[in-house]
């Protein structure tokens, strides 16, 4: 027995790997046998906690099988960010990534055969490459599935899903297969051979194929909506890449290739200046991370007022974007479906484009709620899951999308603002049909006073609290987001 080898470091993707000489031969399945511990942060995934006189010991195996995994792997866990699958609503997408696999299946059964069967091929083909329980050959350890989401890397089991970073975990994946493949360097046999082979050009995906991976469109598509030619040797920017994933099929081929060429052509810039505000947001983050992403979005907007001494009042999001040299401009993005374009990072100077055509975006009250989204995404997403682009209405996360709508609700017009308000136009009223007029003229008053939606105004003083149900069902007419509230 060796000494243990630790890849990785605590609170992250961390291996440790003890290699064995009692397999009884030197071929590269001898040479790579060993325990091997997988932890992500305290929780132990593959392994017995208590397998080694009390101490935790690894699964007993030959590794030179995670090294052939990953090397085909590699480049679809750099650029895929989305499931295979697009589910009808979120009561049936997962919870978390180490659901996909029981919901896809609960999916299927309600699906037509022909669509099941293809479905359950996509499954599979993810699976393939996300999935490290699928890289022992003849062993069946637990499942622990990975698939970045921007600067981060989702890791999940079947029980829980972990936020780690996306370059740490690359790292501590690369670090212990090449250790693996370091025991084989000395043997001329066909597997080793080929096993150093494939690592080596585990970069080697060809540009097609990477861009299909990490936009989620088929080649033919790329054809249409690509601003260059797809066979071009030129380094492909994250930007272009994050935007045509989460526009997917809300534009047309003209349009699509369009705006992915308008924001080609934003230049780069300086930075906003946001050390303070996100450091503000990092902090509410950390107290919170076990709360739902609404609860996070509350929290967020009143740290924010907070900040700017503004805990009530009527704010202005477009002029708090301006103030920290974010460009805030009109745009024809071609289609209803988006309200906005925001584009950030090292690549670009950050710029807002917010659609003239747009459902919401076109109104005044909509233009504001739309800025004051993407204010929670730079203070909290865009050095993590949205380092470089948001498509609002476009393919991005439900729970980011839920925080970030919470937020502008509530730095709009806080819930206990608009509570009060109805409350005030309440007091005294007894019938029925006064209090609903009441409740209507609060609702009018919030829209004035605040310029909000009539819809926002609606949906903080239900969640305010401070109505009966006798008169929340007043605000129905006005909840048009029913199933989406956030």
């Amino acid at each position: 027995m060796s000494d243990q080898l630790v890849f990785g470091k605590p609170g992250a993707l961390r291996c440790i790997l003890h290699w064995r000489d009692d397999y009884g031969s030197v071929g590269p399945v001898g040479r790579t046998w060993g325990d091997l511990q997988i932890w992500v942060d305290t929780t132990l995934i593959w392994g017995n906690p208590y397998g080694d006189v009390g101490q935790p010991q690894g699964i007993r195996w030959s590794w030179i099988d995670l090294p052939e995994f990953l090397a085909v792997a590699w480049p679809y866990l750099e650029e895929e960010e989305t499931y295979p699958i697009e589910f009808a609503s979120r009561f049936e997408a997962p919870r978390h990534l180490g659901e996909l696999r029981g919901r896809a299946k609960l999916r299927q059964r309600s699906l037509a055969q022909r669509q099941a069967q293809a479905e359950e091929g996509l499954l599979d083909d993810f699976l393939l490459v996300h999935d490290l329980g699928e890289s022992l050959k003849g062993a069946f350890p637990p499942g622990l599935l990975l698939l970045r989401e921007g600067l981060r890397m989702r890791v999940a089991t079947a029980g829980r899903e972990w936020q780690l970073d996306f370059a740490d975990t690359m790292g501590t994946l690369q670090s212990l297969a090449e250790c693996i493949l370091a025991r084989t360097e000395t043997l001329n046999d066909a597997r080793s051979t080929l096993a150093w082979n494939r690592w080596r050009a585990r970069e080697d995906l060809d540009r097609r194929s990477r861009l299909e991976a990490a936009t989620g469109l088929s080649s033919h598509t790329l054809e249409q909506v690509w601003p260059r030619p797809l066979d071009a040797a030129d380094v492909v920017p994250y930007s272009l890449k994050a935007a045509a994933r989460m526009i997917g099929g809300a534009l047309d081929g003209p349009a699509f290739r369009q705006i992915l060429a308008d924001i080609e052509s934003i230049p780069s810039g300086t930075g906003p200046a946001l050390a303070e505000p996100r450091a503000l947001a990092a902090e509410v983050m950390r107290d919170h991370q076990e709360d739902v992403p609404y609860v996070q979005g509350y929290r967020l907007a009143q740290a924010l007022r907070e900040y700017l001494s503004n805990e009530e009042g009527r704010t202005d999001p477009e002029g708090l974007l301006k103030q920290w040299s974010v460009d805030v401009r009109d745009h024809d993005l071609g289609s209803e479906q988006l309200d906005a374009i925001a584009v950030w990072g090292k690549e670009h100077r950050p710029t807002v484009l917010v659609n003239t055509r747009g459902l919401r975006s076109r109104l005044p009250t909509g233009k504001r709620s739309t800025c004051a989204h993407e204010i929670c995404h730079l203070l909290v997403d865009a050095e993590g899951a949205l380092p470089a682009v948001e498509v609002l209405g476009g393919r991005v996360a439900p729970d980011l999308e839920q925080r970030a709508n919470a937020f502008a609700a509530e730095f709009l017009l806080p819930r206990g603002a608009a509570g009060r308000a109805a409350e005030a136009e309440l007091a005294y009223i007894r019938t029925t049909d006064a209090r609903r007029q009441a409740i209507e003229d609060a609702i009018k008053r919030l829209n004035e006073d605040y310029a909000v939606s009539f819809e926002t105004a609606a949906w903080q003083i239900k969640n305010s609290g401070r109505l009966s149900d006798a008169d929340e069902d007043t605000l129905q007419p006005y909840l048009k987001s029913l199933w989406a509230p956030f």
